[in-house]
């Protein structure tokens, strides 16, 4: 015999459908119903239903659900949700604990379901709970961002407070305890000339121009300046990368003490960076990327990802794969654990002399400025407010992505010509990862 089970809350609500001589009822109404039809997403079964009987679009279950409550649950069933509607389902019907479908699709993160609900005229889009949350409330509490973003731009109030006196925004802590910084280096994938056109040609980097378009983007600025030789020195890049001197000895002891004992995991595709910190994975499978990442607690996760050859099939590829992880991970797959990730972004050349263009804004300024004008001091030129001369060819490229917290610039594409627009401007590399670590809360301030 099997077990049957049926429980419903307007946080959840799951339904088991099985045989069982001990099958009451509501069970089997529910389960031979247009519910269960709806919850095994059979659309056919729920068309002949609604053919015969169009009214049943806005009949009740025994928990006190509508046939719509379980249709926009999943966007699979987006077809059955446009059926309901076109039969006459009430768009704001509520549960008994008041949650309408817009609750539903908004807690459950589906994406299209949402988009149709608000096409097809929701006038309500702020009716409350019995906790008094608005669908707002419920995406802002799952960090279902997308969500947020469709509710906000259709008008949804972000000041409503619930019963607990919180405001939407503020039940995005549920998210923040799952909040995870992971900084991406992707070392010496740029190579010989300012955008390399065969690098990019034809690449579909649909993850990477996505993080771009929305991110904010800047250059870092390296501090050693060696003329003597075109090639770049990785685990100097790396010292300052960490916030230290490129010829500074850091070891995991000197970091947790410069970091208030940030807890950080390395994984990197070399091995000579491994020796700093206890916690680190040399990723020997690059398919477990993402795995390895979704179950790490640290607080912030450095991905250290370097192609094994300067060949330009080998660098394309890099790109492909770096794509294909943060795809992965903004989708929140690989793991049970939902996760909010602010991702960093760090990219650089693999030599040193690469000059990189001003931007047709900034010639016109320089040649639009008087000779007697003295410009104030840019920061980067600056160190613990002691004049510091950075080499300028060959920076790094930094790209800051979280759907909340960052500020969107004109950047569009993933691409040089593009990063030199970021509206970050310039700052010296090693004072990068303090800006991290200022807003992880482990550093006082950050700067020149």
């Amino acid at each position: 015999m099997r077990e049957n089970k049926h429980e419903c809350n307007d946080h959840q609500c799951n339904h088991v459908q099985v045989d069982s001589v001990t099958q009451s009822l509501d069970e089997l109404n529910f389960e031979r119903g247009i519910w269960g039809s709806i919850l095994n997403s059979d659309f056919k079964k729920v068309e002949q239903l609604l053919y015969k009987n169009p009214s049943i679009s806005n009949s009740m279950d025994s928990s006190g659900y509508f046939p719509l409550h379980y249709a926009v649950r999943n966007d699979k069933n987006n077809d059955i949700v446009q059926l309901l509607l076109d039969n006459g389902a009430n768009i704001n019907c509520q549960t008994s604990g008041g949650a309408t479908p817009l609750h539903r699709s908004s807690y459950c993160n589906s994406i299209n379901n949402t988009k149709l609900l608000l096409k097809k005229g929701i006038t309500k889009v702020d009716l409350v709970d019995s906790d008094g949350m608005t669908p707002l409330h419920k995406a802002y509490q799952q960090g279902n961002i997308e969500i947020v973003n469709l509710l906000l731009d259709f008008g949804a109030d972000p000041n409503i407070l619930d019963k607990n006196k919180m405001k939407p925004l503020q039940l995005l802590n549920c998210t923040m305890n799952n909040l995870q910084t992971v900084l991406f280096w992707i070392d010496g994938v740029l190579d010989k000339e300012f955008e390399e056109k065969e690098l990019y040609k034809d690449l579909k980097l649909n993850a990477l121009n996505s993080i771009v378009n929305d991110g904010c983007v800047g250059q870092l600025l390296y501090s050693q300046i060696d003329t003597s030789t075109t090639n770049k020195d990785t685990l100097g890049e790396f010292n300052e990368l960490l916030g230290f001197k490129y010829n500074e000895k850091v070891t995991e002891h000197s970091f947790k003490e410069k970091y208030m004992n940030l807890k950080i995991k390395l994984i990197s595709n070399v091995e000579k960076e491994l020796c700093i910190f206890s916690d680190s994975v040399k990723l020997d499978n690059q398919s477990e990327l993402v795995d390895i990442i979704s179950k790490t607690n640290e607080e912030l996760i450095l991905v250290h990802y370097q192609p094994a050859h300067n060949s330009l099939e080998d660098r394309r590829n890099g790109l492909l794969y770096i794509d294909s992880i943060l795809s992965s991970l903004l989708k929140n797959e690989g793991g049970s654990l939902k996760k909010n990730y602010y991702i960093n972004i760090v990219i650089g050349y693999n030599q040193t002399n690469i000059e990189i263009p001003l931007t047709a804004q900034q010639q016109q300024q320089s040649t639009n400025i008087p000779n007697w004008f003295n410009l104030p001091k840019q920061s980067y030129t600056l160190s613990n407010s002691q004049p510091y001369e950075p080499r300028l060819t060959s920076p790094l490229f930094t790209i800051h992505y979280n759907s909340i917290f960052t500020r969107k610039d004109n950047t569009k594409t993933f691409c040089e010509s593009e990063f030199i627009n970021g509206s970050n401007g310039k700052i010296l590399l090693f004072q990068h990862f303090r800006e991290l670590a200022f807003k992880l809360g482990k550093v006082p301030k950050y700067g020149a």
